[in-house]
């Protein structure tokens, strides 16, 4: 390698770190708890120059150091809880950016004019595909550094997350192409105008969309709300202690707020604890009897709750018995209302997390790869819509609330309102928290629907409909949030709650089609050269 390489090679590597830099300051995290959401809008522009200018050899290392950079800074919070998984979460988000990077090397190489722009339409795709399947995981989109802005959360109600992001990486590669014309000098003024107004004409009526929307809705009607009174307990409890003394300390803490809120609150409809905040099988133990500790502290339990007027949303540990033999465990989400049914026996609704998190709570062919006491959870398949108190809303676990196409279900099947049981406790990070926050928010925006938040630690809110915090907890506390949230009766139709994923979709075969075409552009100037 000559001079000029290293030199080339040794500015690239600048840029991807003046990435890293911008991703993990406009997201929530170490740097800043809530993100600098307008960095988002040029966070990749250090990407898209490095990996248009750095030699071919370092495209791949680059990437590699660009994702696993990003991720142990941004994720830092897994490493105190598990070394292994940090290092697993990394190390795969540095390979698959590694492969990235390539790609948007070769993508932008098939369009010359245009290289910016494809770049950024395979980053779009990526994100996108990241999020689905057993190992979707939505932590990092772009899109969710504008969690605070209200014109983005508008946009999201249009295309879901996926449109926010598209904004973020198309202005980056607007200002990377914009800064390479004049850095070769290509043509006059005359000539650079010719060929960038075209695509930033586009940008600017594109961002001019969401503006005209949110312009016509405040035109409409106001949408009929009822008030529905909510307590969310927040019992804080210790991560990792197990056995049957935390589990009656967890108990004795749950209660007693519950109590609490209820005696300053009278009029409370719905009280919520967290994911998991009762972890032995409320149904199982009590209709076996296997382990009278259990069965005694369950009866207690829900004695106490029995005397108490509101419907009670749980977070427990289901076990079912199979009908091959053998019992399934679920991480799932428990109704009781002594309205409708007497709580001891306990006979609840029930919700089983559909969307698990992988490798912490379910492996693929768990059977031959896990031992029957790992752990692990098995997935359920219906996105129950619970009624009570006369109002319809659905009970997304923790990680479900990162994902637009879960909690869209739920309002297609009728919620009325979201209830997300949180456990984030196990990191013990206010970071980690925020950065749950920032996405749970895009839930609401993209369906028009209000939601309630119940963590064990943090963080415990209300967000309103358009995706706005509204009312929040203290962190890392034992503590109560009661309040009144504005249900809407009939709540109105969002493009993306009528599309879903539309956007990602039309990217996707936007890219395909831009392949396709340079793959035939290149293939035609061969021939001609050859003639």
């Amino acid at each position: 390698m000559n001079l000029k390489s290293w030199k080339t090679s040794a500015a690239s590597f600048v840029l991807v770190l003046a990435g890293v830099l911008l991703f993990l300051t406009a997201h929530p995290g170490y740097i800043c708890k809530e993100g600098l959401s307008f960095l988002g809008f040029f966070a990749l522009l250090p990407v898209f120059a490095a990996v248009y200018t750095a030699p071919r050899a370092c495209i791949l290392p680059f990437g590699f150091i660009y994702g696993f950079l990003c991720y142990a800074a941004y994720a830092l919070w897994l490493y105190p809880y598990d070394g292994r998984y940090f290092f697993s979460a990394a190390g795969t988000a540095g390979a698959v950016l590694a492969v990235v990077f390539v790609f948007m090397r070769q993508v932008g190489k098939l369009s010359p004019r245009r290289g910016a722009y494809a770049m950024a339409l395979v980053w779009c795709v990526y994100e996108y595909v990241k999020s689905l399947g057993f190992l979707g995981f939505s932590y990092g989109i772009l899109g969710y550094t504008q969690w605070r802005s209200p014109f983005m959360l508008t946009a999201a109600s249009l295309g879901g997350v996926w449109l926010p992001s598209a904004f973020c990486a198309f202005t980056s590669a607007a200002l990377c192409a914009v800064l390479q014309s004049f850095a070769v000098r290509r043509g006059g003024a005359v000539a650079l105008l010719r060929e960038h107004l075209p695509p930033l004409c586009m940008l600017l009526a594109a961002f001019l969309l969401p503006l005209l929307f949110s312009a016509a809705e405040r035109r409409m009607p106001p949408v009929p709300v009822k008030k529905i009174s909510v307590s969310c307990i927040q019992h804080n409890p210790a991560p990792g202690r197990q056995g049957i003394e935390a589990y009656r300390e967890d108990a004795a803490g749950l209660l007693s707020l519950t109590e609490e809120a209820l005696a300053a609150a009278p009029g409370t409809q719905l009280v919520i604890w967290p994911e998991t905040a009762v972890v032995p099988p409320l149904v199982y133990y009590y209709e076996h009897k296997l382990d009278f500790e259990r069965y005694n502290l369950i009866v207690d339990m829900l004695s106490r709750l029995s005397r108490l007027d509101a419907c009670f949303v749980i977070g427990n540990h289901h076990r079912v018995e199979e009908s091959g033999g053998g019992t399934a465990d679920y991480n799932a989400a428990l109704v009781f209302d002594r309205r409708e049914k007497a709580l001891v026996p306990p006979e609840p609704h029930v919700y089983k997390k559909m969307r698990l998190v992988p490798f912490a709570e379910y492996l693929p062919f768990a059977g031959r790869l896990a031992a029957p006491d790992a752990g692990l959870w098995k997935r359920g398949r219906e996105a129950v819509v619970f009624t009570a108190r006369g109002v319809r809303f659905a009970a997304p676990i923790c990680f479900e609330d990162t994902f637009g196409s879960v909690c869209r279900r739920f309002v297609a099947g009728g919620a009325e309102f979201l209830v997300n049981l949180t456990n984030d406790s196990w990191a013990q990070s206010p970071v980690c928290q925020t950065q749950h926050l920032s996405m749970a928010v895009f839930r609401c925006a993209e369906n028009r629907v209000p939601m309630v938040r119940c963590a064990a630690s943090g963080a415990t809110c209300f967000i309103d409909s358009r995706g706005c915090v509204v009312q929040e907890a203290a962190p890392f506390a034992a503590c109560s949030l009661s309040g009144q949230v504005e249900v809407p009766r009939a709540p109105r139709e969002t493009l993306y709650s009528l599309c879903g994923d539309w956007f990602a979709w039309c990217e996707t075969v936007l890219l395909l089609w831009l392949v396709v075409c340079g793959i035939l552009r290149e293939r035609r100037f061969k021939k001609l050269d050859g003639v």
